[in-house]
C-alpha cells in the first residue's frame, strides 16, 4: 500500500472483509480525508460501495459513491 502514496494520496488500506479505504493528503482538501470502497457479494458477482464520510461533494466528483456510511 506505501507504494501508492504520492502527493495527493496518503496511503492505502485493505480491511478485514476486503474494504479498502484511500485515504488522502492535505491536498486534497482534507488531510487525512477518505474514500471507502466495500464489497459486497450479489449473486457469484462482487458490487461495490463507494462512500466518504469526510467529502461532502464526493457525489459532485465519484457521483455513484455517497457521502456518509
Amino acid at each position: 500500500p506505501a507504494s501508492y502514496s504520492n502527493e495527493t494520496v496518503k496511503f492505502i488500506r485493505i480491511s478485514k472483509g476486503g474494504k479498502i479505504s484511500i485515504v488522502y493528503t492535505d491536498k486534497s482538501g482534507i488531510d487525512g480525508g477518505a474514500i471507502h470502497l466495500t464489497p459486497k457479494a450479489n449473486n457469484y458477482q462482487i458490487e461495490w460501495r463507494c462512500s466518504s464520510t469526510d467529502f461532502e461533494d464526493i457525489q459532485d466528483l465519484l457521483p455513484g459513491c455517497f457521502y456518509g456510511d
